[in-house]
């Protein structure tokens, strides 16, 4: 394979934008084959600044090969609970698409105690973490609910007041997608061999309802900016024997809390934390509405209509040519095509680039490299 690697250490002004535009969307997918791109999640409890440990372990391609793997310690999302969460933040319209597969602490068995899942959530940014009625989201997951069985969970919070739908469903591993068209979200799932299903329909903005008791109308529209990440959370026995904010502010772990008076409201719960998740993938698609739908509510279209332009199946990012005009916010990122790439304006501060094209890697003018940053070009292309 003909190889060209260029490594470059420059101190030059760094022009970031916030967030990606819509064509480059597809550059905050993570195959999950290095390690390096976990920088590029954001951790909740250091972003709202909680101080507390609520995942016991959480890497990229360590645990599981080419896998996000998350393991939660006694940890919640209902209502006023707020917990494990890593994330991006993204703006406008988008199809976010992952594949999880969910099982007890090992690896094996269904999860053992209640409310034990994991899987992708979109969230509106809090301004002021440690207020009420502020959380607001859409997430499904997988794993154990109320049981016996796998289930999936599918949550609409609105000013931290969550609705959930609950299907009993037969595998633990399933492919999840969210389409976000502003306020209005669907959601969707597709086993393995099988044909996408649509789950749920939510419009934020005053329509749609809770199937769970056919009458919460949300008033919470998403804002433009919304971030979108993974969730995971188990042993709702011992959860709800803590108060909101307590769950919020403390590592709900025996020995964290041994010292603490009070720290144990119920001793005879025993502390049960029983599950794990493996994500192979996460990608992102823009939204391509039809025409003939593009000015209709999703709440009033029917599955065959969402699926004329949702059932498409996702992959790796890798088009024929690849324009980066802005700058690239993620810290560790490979950017691939299958001919050439034109670069005008990156790499932001601390960074790893590696563009990868088997033709041509043109570093037009403007073209900056910020302080203690790193650009690799391999002439590779899409090859691995």
């Amino acid at each position: 394979m003909n190889l060209l690697r260029n490594t470059f250490l420059l101190s030059v002004l760094c022009t970031c934008v916030c967030h990606y535009s819509l064509a480059q969307i597809q550059l905050l997918n993570d195959e999950f084959e290095d390690g390096g791109t976990l920088l590029n999640w954001k951790n909740i409890n250091q972003e709202e600044g909680w101080g507390i440990s609520q995942l016991e372990q959480f890497n990229i391609n360590d645990s599981v090969s080419d896998a996000l793997f998350l393991l939660p310690r006694t940890v919640s999302w209902f209502g006023e609970y707020r917990g494990a969460y890593l994330f991006k933040y993204i703006s406008g319209d988008f199809v976010l698409t992952t594949e999880v597969t969910v099982t007890g602490r090992d690896g094996v068995s269904l999860p053992s105690s209640s409310y034990s899942l994991a899987g992708i959530m979109i969230r509106e940014p809090v301004e002021n973490p440690g207020g009420s009625n502020q959380q607001n989201y859409i997430f499904m997951s997988l794993g154990q609910a109320t049981g016996p069985g796998n289930d999936f969970e599918i949550k609409n919070t609105c000013n931290s007041n969550s609705c959930l739908d609950v299907v009993p469903i037969t595998s633990n591993t399933a492919q999840i997608r969210l389409a976000r068209r502003g306020s209005q979200v669907i959601v969707l799932s597709r086993f393995p061999g099988q044909s996408w299903v649509v789950r749920n329909v939510y419009d934020r903005d005053g329509g749609g309802q809770c199937q769970s008791n056919g009458t919460l109308m949300c008033q919470a529209p998403f804002s433009d900016t919304l971030q979108i990440g993974f969730v995971a959370y188990t042993d709702w026995e011992k959860v709800n024997s803590y108060t909101t904010n307590f769950h919020n502010t403390h590592t709900l772990h025996p020995d964290t809390l041994a010292l603490i008076p009070g720290g144990d409201p119920s001793p005879g719960v025993a502390f049960n934390p029983d599950v794990r998740a493996d994500y192979k993938y996460v990608r992102f698609d823009s939204l391509e509405v039809p025409a003939a739908y593009s000015g209709m509510n999703f709440t009033t279209l029917t599955e065959p209509q969402m699926l004329e332009f949702l059932s498409f199946d996702t992959n790796p990012h890798c088009p024929d040519g690849y324009l980066v005009s802005s700058a690239i916010d993620d810290t560790y990122i490979h950017i691939r095509a299958n001919q050439t790439i034109h670069a005008e304006n990156m790499v932001q501060d601390n960074s790893q680039v590696t563009l990868h094209a088997p033709n041509e890697v043109q570093l037009n003018p403007g073209f900056e490299i910020s302080l203690n940053s790193e650009l690799a070009i391999e002439m590779d292309g899409c090859l691995e």
